[in-house]
């Protein structure tokens, strides 16, 4: 069993969480899932899910490229996951920022959530990406009075969010994946959606939820998101322990991070 201590809350040990298999909706490019392999080691599974034609390539990409031997089995699936109500949508791409990519686009929420992280990471930029910076150059980034630091946040964003490209993506259910995959147990299911979290959970059929033994998700806070994920949990799973926290750099934004264990796993 391997210990997945890096995506732990930080009141929860290394002896808290154990991992053979992963399931990574919204994959991405696959630096988790890379990662992921890494830390299951060759008896363990990874699956990365990722719907998005450009950032399904790069996914590809960096998993050829950073999979080693020794490494847990990757399976890729190229789809979205929904809550089983359609067969395919629209997901909105964001070529200059594909983790924001989405099938709720909000571009207000996004907006918001940037100009907060920006006020309180370019006088330093700590946990900053440099290539978001450099779209108003990184210099007048730093030595930006806090007046300006908002208008050149907005410029940022609204130029990133005008590069928008739509396409058409299949879309899969949790419970198809652990059916078609054969899974008896899935150790942990790692979630990053952008305002799609309720749709995933959702799409996990009531047999399956026992089969869930951690969950860490991302959440956008939206229109009571946090709260109906909570209680979802609660209803369709035994899940104890439940901590929900904030980045210091996101603190007052809706973003969240969610790390749930099912009680006797």
């Amino acid at each position: 069993m391997i210990l997945f201590n890096s995506v732990l809350p930080t009141n929860l040990s290394q002896d808290d969480v154990v991992c053979d298999t992963v399931l990574d909706v919204g994959a991405n490019i696959g630096i988790f899932a890379a990662f992921a392999a890494e830390k299951v080691g060759k008896s363990g599974l990874v699956i990365a899910v990722e719907p998005v034609p450009p950032t399904w390539e790069v996914l590809n990409y960096n998993v050829d490229l950073l999979h080693r031997p020794g490494d847990g089995e990757i399976i890729l699936i190229n789809r979205g996951v929904g809550d089983g109500s359609k067969e395919a949508i629209d997901f909105t791409f964001y070529p200059a920022a594909a983790g924001w990519s989405t099938m709720y686009p909000d571009a207000s929420e996004v907006s918001d959530a940037m100009r907060i992280f920006l006020d309180r990471s370019l006088p330093t930029l700590e946990g900053m990406d440099l290539s978001l910076v450099n779209k108003v150059g990184s210099l007048a980034a730093r030595k930006a009075p806090k007046w300006l630091i908002d208008p050149l946040a907005r410029l940022a964003v609204s130029q990133m969010l005008a590069q928008k490209k739509e396409y058409s993506c299949q879309l899969t259910t949790v419970s198809n994946i652990i059916k078609t995959q054969g899974l008896e147990v899935v150790d942990l299911l790692k979630v990053d959606v952008e305002r799609a979290e309720l749709d995933v959970l959702r799409s996990i059929a009531d047999q399956d939820w026992p089969k869930i033994r951690q969950i860490v998700m991302e959440v956008h806070d939206l229109n009571g998101a946090l709260s109906a994920v909570r209680e979802l949990l609660d209803v369709k799973g035994n899940f104890a322990a439940c901590v929900v926290e904030q980045d210091t750099q996101l603190e007052g934004s809706t973003l969240y991070n969610l790390y749930a264990t099912q009680q006797g796993s």
